[in-house]
């Protein structure tokens, strides 16, 4: 008799890719190699604690890069472009119906009320077409990371709940580093508000990645997953005011105490502040 405790979940198990999508593939990784080739020439001798929008946005591309790059190998890629957006059935299901409205009043209170709250943009201009776009590939990027670590855990792991529990760990424990180290220090501008980093994670960062990942385990459409981190860095990319790559102005609590702006606040605890320069 079929265990029923038991779930299949092998979105990717059976991923063939096409040789299409294999010259993308190719074509991304010529992509990488010359980005950071630019990386290495352009940013030698800079100060790196300056902003700089057009490394930002080449650092930018490099992380979309390797995210794409993993989604095709990991068989996320071939999967997604063969996919259906949804079920249809899902729709006259009063559970669907109910999981969607409490979803998206959780993720639109997080970004639309917390983040934006939680955030100093220090006079920044908004671009709005450049801000859309690398939002858009931003969200896309990460979410498609996230279930490159869905289709690892299929390769030892059944149950579709579990499988959910290793993404969230593993997506949690990553995604610290990365911004820590790489993202917020030389992509994303100077942007959080010391006091709200707590609440910007508790409110807004776990609670999108929870719905989507129970969004999986339950319905198990790849597209409507795909919503939710691609809306949330949207939002996130607007609330900062991501610079396009041809701004020139450095705002920042470093440019504030260099001089190079004159808005100031509390994005950093102030035993930290006297440390930067």
């Amino acid at each position: 008799m079929e265990d029923k405790t038991v779930v299949a979940a092998k979105f990717f198990d059976n991923a063939t890719s096409s040789p299409a999508l294999d010259t993308f593939a190719y074509g991304l990784i010529v992509l990488l190699l010359l980005l950071l080739a630019t990386l290495f020439i352009a940013g030698r001798g800079k100060d790196t604690r300056i902003y700089d929008a057009k490394l930002a946005w080449v650092r930018a591309w490099i992380y979309f890069s390797v995210c794409w790059l993993l989604s095709w190998v990991t068989g996320v890629l071939p999967t997604l472009l063969n996919a259906e957006i949804m079920n249809l059935d899902h729709l006259s299901q009063l559970g669907w119906q109910l999981y969607m409205i409490t979803a998206w009043v959780i993720v639109l209170f997080g970004y639309l009320y917390i983040w934006p709250k939680g955030t100093v943009t220090y006079g920044r201009k908004l671009y709005p077409l450049s801000t859309l776009f690398i939002g858009v590939v931003w969200g896309l990027s990460e979410a498609q990371l996230f279930l490159s670590f869905w289709a690892v855990g299929e390769q030892f792991i059944d149950q579709r709940w579990l499988i959910a529990l290793f993404t969230y760990l593993l997506a949690s424990m990553s995604n610290g580093p990365l911004h820590l180290l790489y993202w917020d220090r030389y992509v994303s501008p100077d942007h959080n508000i010391y006091e709200w980093n707590m609440k910007k994670v508790g409110l807004a960062h776990s609670p999108n990645l929870l719905i989507s990942l129970v969004y999986l385990v339950v319905w198990g459409d790849l597209w409507i997953y795909m919503m939710w981190p691609t809306f949330a860095l949207i939002a996130c990319a607007y609330a900062q005011k991501f610079p396009a790559p041809w701004d020139r102005l450095a705002h920042g609590e470093l440019e504030a105490q260099l001089g190079l702006c004159k808005v100031n606040t509390l994005s950093l605890a102030p035993e930290k502040r006297t440390k930067m320069l």
